[in-house]
């Protein structure tokens, strides 16, 4: 059993506490009293005890009433968890299943559990999906927030990795709001040491019409871009540039704003054999913004660990 495993852990791991409590006594007394000359007396139950012996005691009495401290609030969250877990169990147990064809999933992290068929199979989708609100964009002339996401698909083909990745840098070159000359790609490794997975990374310049507008029943800001190709983002720039000539203050306050942008957007597509998935992980805001957001970018991609 699961808790049989923590508990003898547990007593291993106090054995070796133990041991290094009592090593760590006798090396602060020696130090004390030895190197250091230091004096000390106490009787305890008649018997008259002096010199190294009272350092010892002292130092160890100290050390383990720490430990037994620390131990016991471990303890308690232990058995915290530990019926967290049974509820969790007992919730899962609980769910309905419209027949024996069901089988029951759940999502710990969305606190989500329902059954599905047992014979519809994963066919990939979001994991996280993170953006900046559009009241935190620290430029006032911002309309487009920096976006994060992460995906996956299960490997289903014979296919390898360098054949996937050399398929995706033409797939992505061949996108229409893409040009093939505004594309780079490298190759990197993700997971840190212990897994090191080698990664396409794609870096593409894109083009969107961009609308900031905000909702009339709300009166919340809201945003939405279409991808555009180059041509049509220049051609853009010219008519929004003759626009403010004519009238550039015409603009009223609840006016939906509208914008041609230049985009920078990563992609980092990672075949992990091991957990038979491919993994995207995208990045996007526009070039204005990106040198600056995507630091951060960079420190979520280091942060990424696989659970195999």
């Amino acid at each position: 059993m699961k808790w049989e495993r923590y508990y003898n852990l547990g007593k291993f791991i106090d054995a070796t506490i133990l041991v290094i409590i009592v090593g760590s006594a006798l090396i602060v007394a020696y130090v004390t009293f030895g190197i250091l000359n230091s004096q000390a007396d106490a009787e305890i139950q008649k018997y008259s005890l002096g010199g190294a012996i009272v350092g010892f005691l002292i130092t160890f009495s100290a050390f383990i009433s720490a430990y037994i401290q620390f131990r016991r609030s471990s303890l308690e969250v232990q058995e915290l968890y530990r019926h967290i877990s049974e509820l969790q169990n007992k919730l899962m147990k609980g769910a309905p299943k419209p027949s024996s064809e069901f089988i029951i999933e759940s999502d710990e992290r969305q606190r989500i559990v329902l059954a599905r068929p047992e014979k519809w199979e994963c066919a990939g989708g979001v994991i996280f999906d993170y953006e900046i609100p559009l009241c935190n964009l620290t430029r006032e002339e911002d309309v487009f927030p920096a976006h994060f996401r992460v995906s996956f698909k299960p490997i289903k083909d014979s296919e390898k990795p360098e054949e996937y990745y050399m398929h995706y840098i033409e797939k992505i070159k061949n996108k229409k709001s893409i040009a093939g000359e505004e594309c780079t790609n490298e190759y990197i490794y993700l997971g840190g040491e212990y897994d090191n997975i080698k990664s396409l990374k794609i870096i593409a310049k894109q083009y969107a019409k961009c609308k900031l507008e905000v909702d009339p029943w709300t009166g919340i800001q809201k945003h939405g871009e279409i991808p555009i190709t180059k041509n049509e983002y220049e051609s853009g720039l010219m008519e929004s540039h003759k626009k403010f000539e004519k009238s550039p203050h015409s603009k009223q306050k609840n006016e939906s704003i509208e914008k041609y942008l230049e985009l920078l957007q990563i992609v980092i597509a990672c075949y992990h054999e091991k957990l038979n998935n491919i993994f995207y992980f995208e990045f996007i805001d526009d070039s204005a913004d990106f040198i600056e957001s995507s630091e951060k970018f960079n420190q979520i991609i280091n942060s990424i660990r696989f659970l195999d």
